[in-house]
């Protein structure tokens, strides 16, 4: 599992991906997720997204997104209201596809406190 959106260097298809969380003060969930696939071999992205909760020391989900474009970057970005007094994070599956080839990467956000 890679963190704050690096990505290893025998990537194939993906060039750049990331997963981001922030809550505003009046607890406003935002979250965005990417992928930028190389332009010159990808055909089509997918993007799902996973909020997660830390609750009784245990991550649990509380909503998920996914999102797919045929092209080589697609951009993931939604809001949800959420509960104070919890901590969160997203974990975001990214897939770049080339034909009938692809390639996934997990990506975990850093945890947000609300």
């Amino acid at each position: 599992i890679l963190r704050n959106g690096e990505i290893s260097p025998q990537m194939l298809y993906i060039a750049n991906a990331n997963a981001n969380i922030q809550i505003s003060s009046s607890g406003r969930a935002t979250v965005e997720a990417y992928v930028i696939g190389y332009s010159n071999t990808v055909t089509k992205t997918k993007v799902e997204a996973d909020l997660q909760q830390l609750k009784n020391g245990r991550w649990t989900s509380i909503k998920t997104w996914s999102v797919s474009k045929n092209s080589y970057k697609t951009t993931l970005v939604e809001s949800i209201q959420v509960s104070k007094g919890y901590s969160y994070r997203v974990v975001a599956t990214v897939t770049a596809y080339s034909g009938r080839d692809s390639e996934t990467q997990v990506i975990t956000s850093g945890e947000v406190s609300y």
